[in-house]
């Protein structure tokens, strides 16, 4: 038995080495990174500019519905929230955050940007938002706990 538990430790032994060595001959060229980079924003700007073209065609699709069904409401009121019903913004009254300032949402013009609405995990977040054609950013941070949600405006 302690035989077969030596042959076992060396073969182990033995594949960690090669597997060490193979990894200590590759050679990660990091110079391109900032090409790499610009390209990851403008991915992500267009990302961001085809989910509100999405978004925005999914609102159309449902507000031409004459009746929903509960999925289709379900939907609406979870992805859509312009259509929803309007809801403040929840805080629990023992948060130790101070309220964040409420809007309340009004009629969908076609001024108006298209809603995202995300689901996380309870922690603190920053969000980030810009027109595409302009350099200014705008950034709040978020703190959540367990059961709350947060209605952000961003004036852009």
């Amino acid at each position: 038995m302690a035989d077969s538990l030596d042959a076992s430790l060396r073969r182990s032994l033995v594949l960690a080495l090669d597997v060490l060595e193979r990894a200590s001959e590759r050679r990660v060229d990091w110079s391109q990174t900032s090409l790499q980079a610009a390209a990851l924003t403008e991915v992500f700007a267009s990302f961001s500019e085809l989910m509100s073209q999405t978004t925005t065609l999914c609102q159309s699709f449902h507000m031409s519905l004459s009746a929903l069904s509960h999925s289709e409401q379900s939907h609406v009121c979870r992805f859509h929230s312009s259509m929803a019903p309007p809801t403040p913004p929840l805080t629990t009254p023992t948060s130790p955050m101070a309220p964040l300032p409420s809007h309340q949402p009004s009629p969908p013009s076609l001024t108006d940007a298209p809603d995202f609405q995300v689901l996380v995990r309870p922690g603190l977040y920053s969000i980030t938002a810009s027109h595409h054609r302009s350099p200014r950013q705008h950034s709040r941070q978020v703190s959540l706990s367990h059961g709350e949600s947060a209605l952000l405006r961003f004036e852009l």
